[in-house]
């Protein structure tokens, strides 16, 4: 276990974050390694699938800071490959009834169109929304081409000097220095590792004596996150799910009666599953490990990471490099929880 460190960086996880994190590193210079736990590509965690929606409509500026940041880079991204991977100026339209408290904050951060009811019956007569509804278009809204993004990402990872590494399911993080990483089939070491697990992140620490107050759930893409299921991730395709599936499967149905009434919603055309890892406040975790400063976290992205990811990836990078971010951090930091009594030790 003390054998000399291979590698500045070792990521464990390659999702969207931690591929964006790896790609960081690896233009960067550093010696990087990748572990991924499954055979690449696959689709059973969070950063599969066709699409993703890259919007600004926050009511927090840090988040539409970040956003702004990772429309460059992902441009930058997509100019490497060659390939369109963000589609752009498609529209986003929010609509919110009642208060519509969310939505004053949204345009309050964002240059947006702003449509009360009657004018939105104007604007748009195929949507069908009572008088008490109030909507905000984000006209720069687009959508990113998910599985084309990750490969993208992976490919430039591996084009910088980077190591990716599938099937190696990391079953115990050693703290030290270096760090020890354990999988099912190798040891490897590092000076610093950064966690980007998704929902087998409190797996992974658990041995080092911290918990997240974490919650996964699997949703479809003709759901919204609030509507997830809990699950556990080693288990989401063991089938046990089907009458809750069902279940939101209707309420979709109904929201597209209801408010689409000229879209066919007996039919869809397509479920597909996708794990939301989600924190109480739903602000990420990017932070160090309290007791062991060269272990790096990044977990609880709740559902709007995936936009964000370029961004989130240079930050989790920056930390494990010892640079200062250029965003506060505060509200990612994992005292929050410990001051709000959700916090766990696992000693």
């Amino acid at each position: 276990m003390a054998a000399s460190p291979t590698y500045d960086v070792c990521v464990i996880g390659a999702g969207i974050v931690g591929s964006s994190t790896a790609r960081y590193l690896s233009c960067r210079g550093k010696r990087t390694l990748l572990l991924e736990q499954f055979l690449l590509p696959h689709w059973r965690g969070s950063s599969h699938g066709q699409t993703r929606v890259s919007h600004g409509s926050y009511t927090e500026q840090l988040y539409t800071k970040m956003f702004a940041e990772a429309q460059e880079v992902w441009k930058e991204i997509e100019e490497l490959a060659k390939e369109e991977l963000l589609v752009k100026n498609v529209g986003m339209l929010n609509v919110e009834g009642g208060t519509s408290e969310k939505l004053k904050g949204i345009i309050n951060s964002l240059m947006s169109s702003v449509f009360l009811s009657d004018k939105l019956k104007d604007k748009y007569p195929e949507l069908h929304f009572s008088t008490d509804y109030t909507a905000v278009l984000e006209q720069a809204a687009g959508i990113l081409k998910a599985d084309k993004c990750l490969r993208a990402l992976q490919a430039q990872f591996v084009k910088f000097g980077g190591t990716l590494q599938d099937n190696e399911n990391v079953v115990r993080i050693h703290p030290g220095t270096p760090v020890c990483i354990e999988t099912n089939n190798n040891v490897f070491t590092a000076q610093n590792v950064i966690v980007t697990a998704g929902p087998w992140t409190n797996k992974l620490l658990k041995p080092l004596g911290l918990q997240l107050p974490l919650k996964f759930g699997s949703a479809g893409e003709t759901f919204s996150k609030d509507m997830c299921m809990e699950v556990d991730p080693d288990l989401r395709d063991a089938g046990n799910d089907r009458e809750l599936v069902e279940i939101h499967v209707q309420k979709a149905r109904s929201y597209l009666k209801d408010h689409f009434p000229q879209i066919d919603h007996h039919e869809l055309a397509i479920i597909e599953k996708c794990i939301y890892t989600t924190t109480p406040d739903h602000d990420f975790v990017l932070d160090k490990h309290p007791s062991f400063p060269n272990i790096v976290i990044g977990a609880g992205f709740s559902g709007h990471g995936f936009k964000l990811s370029p961004v989130c990836g240079k930050i989790l990078a920056q930390l494990a490099m010892g640079e200062k971010s250029s965003y506060d951090l505060s509200s990612f930091k994992i005292a929050r929880f410990t001051n709000s009594g959700k916090l766990k030790a696992s000693l």
